[in-house]
């Protein structure tokens, strides 16, 4: 998680979460005073559902008179709960194991499952014969320079 959505996380349970009941309209202000869409909102309340341990404790106190506060939360997934994603090529609905790695996500998870990825990479190099053919000639000379 990145730590503007985890900052953002936290200044919405503030506002959100204050034990009573939220029409809609209180969502939609909360989304134009954090300046998000429906869907980074959605995302994030399912993210603040998942949330099943979270401290602020008094970290000093400054010497100023300041108190500065640190806060810890841990999104767990809760074992009742099998973490899904949709697929961006086959859309199929599919467990968080059957996707790669991709830092570049939110979630840290490709957007694509493993096998639709499998079968794009196959699908390209078939259509790329030449470039991979030209790249792996290229690769070879270096290697055969180098040992």
């Amino acid at each position: 998680m990145r730590s503007t959505q985890a900052v953002r996380i936290l200044e919405m349970f503030a506002v959100l979460l204050d034990g009573r009941t939220h029409p809609i309209e209180d969502f939609n202000v909360v989304r134009e005073e954090f300046g998000v869409t429906k869907r980074t909102l959605r995302r994030d309340i399912q993210a603040m559902e998942s949330v099943t341990r979270f401290r602020i404790d008094k970290s000093k106190q400054g010497s100023n008179g300041r108190t500065f506060w640190k806060s810890s939360f841990a999104l767990i997934p809760r074992p009742d709960q099998k973490q899904k994603k949709t697929c961006a090529a086959c859309k199929q609905p599919k467990l968080l194991e059957e996707f790669g790695a991709d830092r570049g996500k939110h979630d840290n998870k490709s957007d694509r499952c493993k096998q639709c990825k499998h079968q794009y990479n196959k699908d390209w190099k078939a259509s790329n014969r030449a470039h991979v053919n030209r790249y792996m000639r290229n690769y070879k000379r270096k290697q055969r320079k180098l040992g």
